[in-house]
C-alpha cells in the first residue's frame, strides 16, 4: 500500500489506557534537550545557589578589590600576631621599668647620703684636728683632766721636756707653794711634747726621769696611768700624795715590801724631808686608815714622813698625811656611789 506524503498515520499512544502516544515520546525527548537552566528549581536549589553564589562573589569580590593572595592574607596576619606581641612585651616594660627606675634611684640615694656622711666626718675632723682653728690647747687640757684618776676640783700642768729632776722638783715646790682654798685637791699635771700636742707623762717614763730606783717587780706591774696631786686641808695645810695604778696586785705588793729598805731615801725629796743629804733613819709599821690597810714610815723621833696604802686591787697611795688618805678614799666612794 502506497501512503501519501501528506498521510501521517497515527502511531498508538498511552492515554488514559497508559499507553504513550507518539506525540508524548517526541515531547519526551524534547524536553531531554531542553538545558537545566531553563528548568524549574525548587526552593532549596535556589536558596543553595544564592548562598554558594553569595560566598564566592564576596570572595571574589574582595580579591578583586584588594588585588591581594592567599600569601599576602597570611604576611598580613602574621604582621598582625608579630604587633600583637610587640604591644604585649611594651606593656610589660611600662609596667616592669618604674620598679626598675625606683630601685635605681634608691641606691642612688643610698649612695649620696653615704659620701655626704664621709664629708661631713672629714670636715669636722679637719676642723677640730687639723685647722688652724681648731682649739688644740683647750682639747688637750679637757682631755687631761678627764683621765683624771681622783675626782679634782683644778688642776695644773707642768713641762718638764729638757728639765733634770732637781728642776721637776724645783717647779713642783713652786707650784704647791701657791695659794689654794681649803678642803680642795689640785693635780698637777706633768707633760711632754709629742707631735706638737701636750700628753701626760706616763708612770715607767716617770721613774726613768726622776731616777727612782724601784724593784724591777714593781715596775713590771705598774700601768701607765698615775696622779700627782696636792690637798688643802680645812686648815689651809697643805700635803702632796701620788696615786699610781697596777695590773697585778700580788706583784705590786712584793714589789713595795722588796723597796722599803730604800724607799725612804728615794722619796724623802718628794715629802720635804729636813735631811735631803743624808740617809733616813726609820723604820715601817701597819696602820689601818679608813678601813684600809697602811704602810707609815716613821722616823726616829717617831713623825711620820710618808705612808702607802693599797686602797683596792687597781691603785696605790703614797702621800705624808693621814688626812689626805682619808680624802682621796671618800672621793674613790662618793664617785663610785655617784656611778
Amino acid at each position: 500500500m502506497v501512503m501519501d506524503e501528506n498521510t501521517n498515520p497515527k502511531i498508538p499512544t498511552e492515554t488514559n489506557t497508559g499507553i504513550k502516544t507518539g506525540a508524548d515520546i517526541q515531547s519526551q525527548g524534547a524536553e531531554k534537550d531542553v538545558p537545566r537552566a531553563t528548568k524549574p528549581l525548587t526552593d532549596a536549589e535556589k536558596f543553595s545557589k544564592k548562598a554558594l553564589r553569595t560566598y564566592e562573589g564576596d570572595v571574589a569580590e574582595f580579591m578583586s578589590h584588594r588585588r591581594t593572595s592567599v600569601a599576602s592574607i597570611a604576611i598580613a596576619e602574621n604582621a598582625k600576631r608579630e604587633k600583637e606581641k610587640g604591644e604585649i612585651a611594651q606593656n610589660d616594660s611600662v609596667v616592669a621599668t618604674p620598679e626598675k627606675n625606683h630601685g635605681t634611684k634608691k641606691i642612688l640615694i643610698v649612695i649620696v647620703s653615704f659620701v655626704f656622711i664621709i664629708a661631713g666626718i672629714t670636715g669636722a675632723y679637719y676642723l677640730y684636728s687639723q685647722s688652724v682653728l681648731a682649739p688644740q690647747t683647750v682639747i688637750v687640757q679637757k682631755s687631761l683632766k678627764n683621765i683624771s684618776l681622783i675626782p679634782s676640783d683644778s688642776w695644773v700642768d707642768i713641762t718638764i721636756d729638757n728639765l733634770t729632776p732637781l728642776q721637776i722638783i724645783s717647779r713642783v715646790k713652786s707650784e704647791i707653794s701657791k695659794s689654794q682654798s681649803p678642803n680642795t685637791l689640785k693635780e698637777i699635771i706633768l707633760t711632754g711634747r709629742n707631735n706638737e700636742q701636750s700628753v701626760r707623762v706616763n708612770s715607767v717614763e716617770m721613774i726613768k726621769i726622776m731616777g727612782i730606783d724601784a724593784p724591777d717587780i714593781l715596775a713590771r706591774s705598774l700601768a701607765s696611768s698615775w696622779m700627782l696631786g696636792e690637798y688643802s686641808d680645812a686648815n689651809g695645810n697643805k700635803d702632796v700624795f701620788i696615786v699610781a695604778t697596777h695590773n697585778f696586785f700580788q706583784n705590786a705588793f712584793a714589789g713595795m715590801l722588796a723597796w722599803e729598805n730604800v724607799m725612804a731615801d728615794d722619796l724623802k725629796q718628794f715629802f720635804g724631808s729636813t735631811q735631803p743629804d743624808s740617809r733616813l733613819s726609820g723604820h715601817f709599821t701597819d696602820g689601818i686608815i679608813k678601813n684600809k690597810d697602811a704602810r707609815e714610815f716613821r722616823t726616829e723621833t717617831g713623825n711620820v714622813l710618808f705612808l702607802y696604802s693599797f686602797i683596792d686591787n687597781t691603785k696605790l697611795i703614797i702621800t705624808s698625811r693621814e688626812a689626805t688618805l682619808v680624802e682621796i678614799i671618800s672621793r674613790l666612794e662618793q664617785q663610785a656611789f655617784i656611778r
